[in-house]
């Protein structure tokens, strides 16, 4: 009985999650501006750069830490687009 009470919690919690996502994003208007351009390429840069370590690196704190180099990288290309 408890492994059935966490897969109907789990799946409760999925519905919850995907549903309102799923209508936000349906009834939102679409609005591309450089900054949305900007964000969307660094984090399918960062997905990469992680998807690269965890294949083919043991993944250790110092390079997950590396990360952070992809944050900066966006803050910067925000300076001018934003002004």
């Amino acid at each position: 009985k408890p492994a059935l009470a966490l897969a109907n919690i789990a799946g409760a919690m999925m519905i919850q999650c995907t549903v309102p996502s799923g209508l936000a994003i349906a009834f939102t208007p679409w609005r591309f501006s450089p900054a949305l351009i900007s964000s969307a390429i660094v984090t399918m840069l960062a997905v990469g750069y992680l998807l690269v370590i965890s294949r083919y690196c043991q993944l250790t704190p110092r390079l997950l830490a590396a990360g952070v180099v992809f944050y900066v990288f966006f803050a910067i290309s925000l300076v001018p687009i934003l002004r």
